[in-house]
């Protein structure tokens, strides 16, 4: 593994990586701030149940967990992403920068926590959730100033780190573009000060989380002449919230379901209906099989900004540069625990600034094809920062598919079934569901009739889709819940056009995560 400029000369990582079960993931209850010296006892959270979509886990026999293994592993490539070039727009255009994006909707409604290790992983009703299921960004406000005090600079506002500039590496300069951190002299050196743990697993959703923290200051900026005290923040995050609601319908859904699909829900044809006047939940077949994209969004390598690229002597950003310079890989400056300043993102090549004051980066990221290929490379990133997992379930792969069958996710014949006629979701064909170079596994397995939903979606984005969007039954598992979380949720974009500050272009109705970036401030502080 190559080592940057700031990075540790070995390999070791902090015991609270080594903890942790996998990135995204708790073993046990959190506190609602992941990073802050434990001063005092924290703000009991409350937990929110998962449930099922269709009625109830899957009627047939639990799958071989031998056999999910081997059609995991099977699924791991060396070069899944086409020689690995970042430039390639493998993926039909879509930004690299909505990877980042769904993991963080992800961290918004759903922290599973479970105190089972693979194989032994509890079943749905013994898993709870520490993020409400609303679409609320309570990974990012915690509990708000009055319970999560040490997030906040005024009360209102959110801290934001600096960074360490790096002598030699061609960026010198400080800049306020990461997540605040707990001194270098503490007990916990270098762990972000955030609401949310998982937001610091690695640097893109890392830098992210920083640039909803900046947008929210700078609305609160906006309001500051109307509003003071709680009154402001409230404010704030109420205009942030309507925003972020907006790019999930508006643009993140768009760009990775199918258009007839989204259509369809949003003109209420929809099989999931969350209860009345229940607590919403967040349905196992999304949590655990239909929304966990990002993992095949990964790319291997990124350009990452004028100092990190293909073009430039450190070379491009890989997977394990993501995960090192974060506080879940211990922090890359071994001396300071912050983000080096050459490491700052360039937004311009993860996100469509088309038509806006700022142009894209010509060397732009796109995200990796929706199919059933993971990088490698994450075996071995788990192997290095959570070796005390067993080895074959090491692969993200394999604790996917796992973890579904032993809930008891039902399987895409099952779902398909439920779905029924009205609904246009129609299987795939046998000969797709079981082409090459699975067809040996699946049949051996009996997943050819019992197919994993995981492994199906992302066959079925493959084959309809050519791996640029979600299939029909992907996109409608994906779309009706996001949809329904945030017409449950408060405020709610889709039940009241009341904008205390509406920040979308009044011509065309427009805002996206670039507009989201460009209020936020500077989306490329190193420059071209």
């Amino acid at each position: 593994m190559k080592l940057r400029h700031g990075q540790p000369s070995g390999t070791s990582v902090s015991p609270d990586a080594v903890n942790q079960k996998v990135p995204g993931e708790q073993i046990t209850a959190p506190s609602s701030n992941g990073g802050a010296a434990a001063a005092a006892a924290p703000v009991p959270q409350p937990t929110f149940a998962f449930d099922w979509m269709f009625g109830g886990p899957s009627a047939l026999p639990p799958a071989d967990n031998s056999k999910l293994v081997e059609l995991g592993l099977a699924m791991e490539s060396e070069d899944p992403d086409d020689g690995a070039d970042p430039l390639a727009a493998i993926n039909n255009q879509l930004p690299a920068g909505y990877t980042f994006l769904g993991q963080f909707i992800t961290h918004d409604i759903t922290l599973a926590q479970t105190d089972s290790q693979p194989p032994t992983i509890a079943s749905l009703a013994s898993i709870k959730s520490a993020r409400s299921p609303y679409l609320d960004l309570d990974s990012l406000y915690g509990t708000g100033p009055g319970g999560d005090a040490d997030l906040y600079l005024d009360g209102v506002r959110f801290k934001i780190g600096s960074t360490n500039p790096t002598l030699g590496a061609g960026a010198p300069s400080v800049y306020p573009n990461d997540l605040p951190r707990n001194a270098p002299d503490s007990n916990a050196a270098g762990q972000a000060i955030v609401a949310d743990s998982r937001n610091d697993d690695n640097l893109g959703t890392a830098q992210l989380t920083v640039a909803f923290l900046q947008f929210h200051n700078n609305v609160a900026d906006k309001l500051k002449s109307k509003y003071s005290g709680s009154a402001l923040f409230d404010h704030t995050k109420r205009v942030v919230t309507q925003h972020y609601q907006w790019i999930v319908l508006h643009d993140f859904l768009p760009k990775i379901a199918d258009q007839g699909v989204l259509a369809d829900v949003l003109n209420g044809n929809s099989y999931f209906k969350l209860p009345q006047g229940q607590t919403p939940y967040v349905p196992a077949e999304f949590a655990f099989a239909a929304f966990r994209l990002g993992h095949v969004m990964l790319r291997t390598k990124y350009e990452w900004n004028k100092l990190v690229a293909s073009d430039a002597p450190q070379g491009a950003a890989d997977l394990f540069d993501l995960f090192s310079f974060t506080g879940f890989g211990g922090m890359s400056d071994a001396i300071t625990k912050l983000l080096p300043s050459n490491w700052v993102i360039d937004w311009t090549r993860f996100f469509d600034f088309s038509g806006r004051a700022v142009a894209n980066n010509p060397r732009f990221n796109y995200a990796k094809k929706f199919d059933t290929t993971l990088s490698k490379a994450l075996t071995r990133l788990f192997t290095l920062f959570l070796p005390s997992l067993p080895e074959e379930y090491r692969s993200l792969a394999v604790l996917d598919l796992v973890r579904g069958a032993s809930i008891g996710i039902p399987s895409a014949q099952e779902v398909a079934a439920r779905y029924g006629t009205k609904f246009s979701v129609k299987l795939l064909d046998q000969t797709d569901i079981v082409a090459d170079p699975y067809t040996q596994l699946l049949t051996a397995g009996g997943f050819d009739k019992a197919t994993p939903l995981w492994f199906y979606i992302l066959r079925e984005a493959e084959k309809v889709n050519g791996g640029t969007k979600l299939g029909p039954m992907g996109s409608r598992i994906v779309v009706e819940t996001l949809v329904e979380l945030i017409k449950a949720s408060d405020p709610s974009v889709m039940s009241s056009e009341d904008w205390e500050l509406d920040l979308r272009d009044k011509t065309s109705n427009r805002f996206e995560m670039a507009d989201l970036l460009l209020f936020a401030g500077n989306p490329n502080p190193l420059g071209a």
